[in-house]
């Protein structure tokens, strides 16, 4: 019997997402809870006296949790899918998991665990907490006294002090590797993020000491480091899921995930499909919807949809419609109404061609984009937005020698630059 208000994630998954000091600062049952609070189990007081995950995930607040689901209660940590299937009739509670059978058994089986911050590449909706190489362009904005971008201003002290871009301060702490190894025999599903896992120290430790034979393993990648080794430890596993962070084509992606080039990518994707076997191997794409990509996105869909035509080992595409943080002045949602009314059309169109690949996503993105159209918002908070998008692209464009005008779609360009930074 399916359960009415149905996800299984609190039954058998933890999410670390945030590392402090070697200890998880942010613990979540799934990586799709957003919060504005940076402890939204309220489970800090375990962390601080050294909880283990698997104690964590046995706590009286995951426990409630559980038993919220199971009374049909909306609790406000889940508020992020329960307002987007508001806005789109889609979330990950409905898609991302299987429905949610009664008995129901809680057993830990899944850990979604960013690893540290590592990363090769500084993309635009990211952080230097997230990204150490951010921390050159960090420190580059500050040298010229330029204002910081809105998700440039945590953890400033570390900025600071890693001028080059290398080092690691928000990594899992030696602690908690070993209980995540200890546990390959009771877990079906590991998932990595980062930073970008296959440039992390942390990775290696893990993949080269567990025991892989039961294992689904998740990595959440931009898809630049493939090679040999990677493959050849990967496909150890039961099985492998590879989720590929890209969110535009050519010059766009260019922009976003800078400083990668869109030709590499596509010879890296080639390459991950030639050497992975498609009976045990799941690829997908995942984007994150902002202002930058809302136009050439659907030329991604057509990419993808090219791609399947012929490949053996076909592509998934999913789209992240609201980037974080809540309210960034990167969201679709401070953009003029035409604007909006093109990404629309172009997100419909992609949407009659769509396959079982494409469609749950093109179906979310389009209802996004549609509420965003139907909804008025705040005019003195739109402008904020509009000026704080403006600062960001023009503080980043300084710093890296580029000029969103020569580069993003020209109806995209025109928009940024109409921005009023002045009353």
């Amino acid at each position: 019997m399916k359960h009415k208000s149905y996800c299984s994630f609190p039954f058998e998954s933890i999410a670390p997402k945030s590392w402090y000091k070697g200890k998880p600062s942010r613990v979540a049952p799934c990586c799709n809870m957003k919060t504005e609070s940076d402890d939204p189990m309220g489970v800090k007081y375990l962390i601080d006296n050294g909880a283990s995950l698997k104690e964590i995930f046995h706590s009286k607040e995951f426990d409630n949790l559980r038993n919220d689901l199971l009374s049909g209660v909306k609790n406000t940590a889940c508020s992020y899918c329960w307002d987007l299937e508001d806005k789109t009739g889609i979330s990950p509670r409905t898609t991302a998991i299987e429905p949610l059978r009664l008995p129901i058994e809680t057993k830990l089986t899944k850990i979604d665990s960013m690893l540290d911050e590592n990363c090769n590449l500084r993309c635009r909706m990211c952080s230097p907490d997230v990204s150490n190489s951010l921390r050159q362009d960090y420190n580059r904005i500050v040298e010229l006294e330029l204002p910081l971008p809105e998700y440039y201003n945590t953890k400033q002290e570390e900025s600071q002090s890693d001028k080059l871009g290398n080092q690691t301060y928000f990594g899992i702490g030696d602690d908690y590797v070993k209980e995540i190894i200890s546990l390959s025999d009771e877990i079906s599903e590991l998932k990595f993020t980062g930073g970008e896992p296959t440039t992390s120290k942390i990775f290696w430790e893990i993949i080269e000491n567990i025991n892989p034979e039961n294992i689904k393993l998740h990595i959440t990648t931009n898809g630049t480091k493939f090679n040999s080794k990677l493959f050849e430890y990967t496909n150890r596993f039961k099985s492998v899921h590879y989720t590929l962070s890209v969110d535009a084509t050519r010059s766009t992606y260019e922009y976003i995930r800078y400083p990668f080039n869109w030709r590499k990518l596509e010879s890296n994707i080639e390459t991950l499909c030639e050497l992975s076997d498609p009976e045990k191997t799941e690829i997908h794409m995942c984007s994150v919807l902002t202002i930058y990509n809302m136009i050439n996105i659907r030329n991604l869909v057509d990419w993808v949809h090219q791609h399947n035509w012929f490949a053996e080992h076909k592509i998934t595409w999913k789209c992240i419609p609201d980037p974080h943080p809540y309210n960034s002045c990167l969201d679709v949602k401070w953009a003029d109404k035409e604007l909006l009314e093109i990404a629309w059309m172009n997100m419909s169109v992609a949407l009659e061609d769509a396959t079982s690949k494409t469609r749950p996503a093109l179906q979310k993105v389009t209802n996004y984009l549609r509420n965003c159209i139907d909804t008025e918002l705040d005019s003195n908070t739109v402008l904020e937005r509009r000026r704080q998008l403006k600062q960001d692209t023009l503080t980043l464009d300084k710093v890296r020698e580029q000029d969103y005008t020569e580069i993003l779609y020209p109806q995209i360009a025109d928009f940024i630059s109409n921005i009023t930074m002045k009353d």
